[in-house]
């Protein structure tokens, strides 16, 4: 990215970052929970059924922010809706994001964060550093560690350690979700 544009990140970074403690939490002492999404991936709705069905049956409210970062043609169109999705225009000079796209989805304070894309945009790390969460999961590992957990499977982890970020898509995000799903519950 260069000097001059890891300056403006850090800087903006600093100046959103979350101001919670994180740290694993019970399901009992979570009121809300925040999930984003990888709208590019074919199991995205079913992952979404899959976490409002689970976090319904503890008494938790969920809000989606969904990623799509595919180019748009007339063949290509978006599935989500777009106030609460990230596309790949609300980037702009040095990958910062456009503040008025991305200030309502990291307002406010969560209890639980989960996010499933296994893209490192700039502008997807942003978000999660900047949300104000109690507990934060991931799938990939991020510069500083802004997660509580990172669950990884052993596919993640071959696509890893060879770079090769295709081989890590492959795995359907709601067999990842089934992983956190197993584990949740066990956290007293």
């Amino acid at each position: 990215m260069g000097f001059i544009g890891n300056f403006f990140r850090k800087r903006r970074l600093k100046k959103y970052a979350g101001k919670t403690e994180t740290g694993f939490i019970p399901l009992s002492s979570a009121k809300d929970a925040t999930v984003i999404l990888d709208a590019e991936d074919r199991s995205f709705e079913k992952c979404r059924r899959d976490v409002e069905k689970f976090f319904a049956g503890y008494g938790i409210r969920t809000r989606f922010i969904y990623a799509d970062f595919r180019k748009f043609t007339r063949d290509i169109r978006p599935v989500t809706d777009a106030a609460e999705t990230v596309f790949r225009r609300d980037s702009w000079i040095f990958g910062l994001p456009k503040m008025k796209k991305v200030r309502p989805m990291i307002a406010g304070k969560t209890d639980i964060l989960i996010s499933f894309p296994t893209d490192r945009r700039f502008i997807l790390e942003f978000i999660i550093k900047s949300i104000d969460a109690r507990f934060k999961i991931g799938r990939v590992q991020l510069e500083g560690e802004p997660f509580d957990m990172t669950v990884v499977s052993e596919e993640d982890q071959t696509a890893q350690r060879t770079k090769d970020a295709a081989q890590a898509e492959k795995i359907p995000q709601d067999k990842v979700f089934n992983t956190i799903r197993d584990f949740l519950p066990k956290i007293k």
